[in-house]
């Protein structure tokens, strides 16, 4: 049934898609309630309602990844565990089988396809150093770079492992893909602090697509906002 929903564009959705998408999030339920004992415990509470619109089924505060390990597969079937950043304090688990991460995966590059109408992966910066791999165990900022990795090409790495920026080498990066778009994808505050204030050279990357997201309460106290992010980063690099 999944494979339906790849077919369609995610920003032009009709009436009728819908309806099977309600349908397959009540099918989801259910499916949590047989195999997990907490969430069960959780709709209990909503008994009384006959559940007939999303708004009806169990909310999940996010508060809940943080104090309880949630899933509800075998723990033979656990795949990978993502950690969140923890900037409030307690890192949020969620939990993934195979099949879960892989159709994550999907989705992401047919959100991003649909978008930007993309068919081919495009060169790819990513604002971090490369990460340890054959792990089950990922940090927020991991999880996002490993994802959107799938949308890119030829990676290049912007860190070494002093967390400094590999100035030569990104000014080669840019030469060679000088007549092709380029993807930059990174955290919030790992873009804030490299390319906007430790950056001291400017950077002609008018060719350039910035996807960042998550990390923004780390740099609010340095008077970070979506309209200074933009103008400052628009200064250091050019981007579209």
């Amino acid at each position: 049934m999944i494979e339906n929903f790849f077919k369609l564009n995610a920003f032009k959705v009709r009436k009728k898609d819908k309806i099977l998408f309600e349908k397959k999030v009540f099918e989801l339920n259910s499916f949590h309630e047989q195999k997990s004992n907490f969430y069960k415990n959780i709709s209990f509470f909503k008994k009384n309602s006959k559940k007939k619109k999303i708004q009806d089924l169990p909310f999940l505060s996010a508060r809940v990844f943080k104090q309880i390990t949630l899933h509800s597969i075998n723990k033979s079937q656990i795949f990978k565990t993502l950690l969140s950043s923890g900037t409030s304090g307690d890192k949020s688990k969620i939990i993934l089988d195979k099949k879960n991460a892989f159709n994550q995966t999907r989705v992401l590059i047919k959100i991003f396809n649909d978008f930007f109408e993309k068919k081919n992966r495009l060169p790819m910066i990513i604002v971090d150093k490369p990460k340890t791999k054959n792990k089950n165990i990922f940090l927020a900022s991991e999880v996002a770079s490993t994802g959107f990795s799938f949308l890119g090409k030829d990676y290049f790495y912007l860190l070494n492992e002093k967390n400094e920026i590999r100035f030569e080498d990104l000014k080669n990066y840019i030469k060679k893909y000088k007549n092709s778009e380029i993807l930059i994808f990174g955290m919030t505050a790992f873009i804030w602090q490299h390319l906007i204030i430790q950056n001291k050279q400017n950077f002609n990357l008018s060719n350039a697509i910035i996807l960042h997201g998550g990390g923004w309460k780390k740099i609010y106290d340095q008077n970070a906002n979506k309209l200074n992010f933009k103008k400052l980063l628009k200064k250091k690099i050019q981007y579209k």
